[in-house]
């Protein structure tokens, strides 16, 4: 209820950020996986207070982040999906402030999502005749992420060029690139993030370091 109001309030057309703080604050759970949220963003920080969080997120990605903490519980606390979602998310994070493609936080949001069909298929949709990816997408869409979250979730198969013919958003790209790069699987992977080999080793090096800083949280919220 409380997560439901507070974005309701985000919807508004004039959000007062107090009003927003109070009702995410009303929950004790949802205070916790926020404020662990917000700080995995930056990587580990530990943010002080919910209300300081919001000014400093802004409404469109306090929206968001209210999405994916109501959200996580759903996800479960399988380690290898949320290391692999944690690798990819700041993967897409440092991509898009090195290539200057985008906002690093959204690119963050739809590279920890980037796979979130396969445990929502697993808990929710065992058996069903959609693929995983599609069941992903369905969700994030009704519970009203961006599109280009959404998008994320439904990636075209290998190979590269499938990848550059669907015209996804850039969120989607940057996703499914950072998906291929975490897993070791650079070569023209790195050219579709505009990255050179050594940026792209790079990235996936220090996308390691920060998944390790912040795995442990997410465990705990799922």
């Amino acid at each position: 209820a409380a997560a439901l109001k507070a974005a309701a309030l985000l919807d508004a057309p004039d959000p007062r950020p107090d009003a927003v703080a109070a009702e995410i604050e009303r929950d004790a759970a949802l205070v916790s996986r926020f404020l662990r949220l917000a700080g995995a963003l930056e990587a580990g920080l530990r943010p002080v207070s919910v209300g300081r969080s919001v000014l400093a997120l802004g409404f469109p990605m306090t929206r968001r982040i209210i999405g994916v903490a109501t959200l996580i519980p759903k996800l479960g606390s399988d380690e290898a999906f949320w290391a692999h979602a944690l690798r990819t998310a700041h993967a897409a994070s440092l991509t898009a402030r090195n290539s200057r493609i985008g906002l690093p936080d959204e690119h963050w949001v739809a590279g920890l999502l980037h796979e979130a069909g396969a445990p929502l298929a697993a808990r929710f949709a065992p058996g069903a005749d959609l693929a995983p990816a599609e069941i992903g997408g369905f969700v994030l869409e009704r519970w009203k992420f961006p599109a280009a979250v959404a998008a994320a979730a439904r990636p075209p198969a290998d190979p590269v060029d499938a990848v550059e013919d669907a015209r996804l958003p850039r969120e989607a790209v940057v996703a499914a690139g950072c998906c291929r790069l975490v897993r070791d699987e650079g070569g023209r992977w790195a050219g579709l993030l505009r990255l050179t080999p050594v940026q792209a080793e790079e990235v996936a090096a220090e996308a390691e370091k920060r998944t390790r800083g912040t795995l442990t949280d997410f465990l705990a919220m799922g």
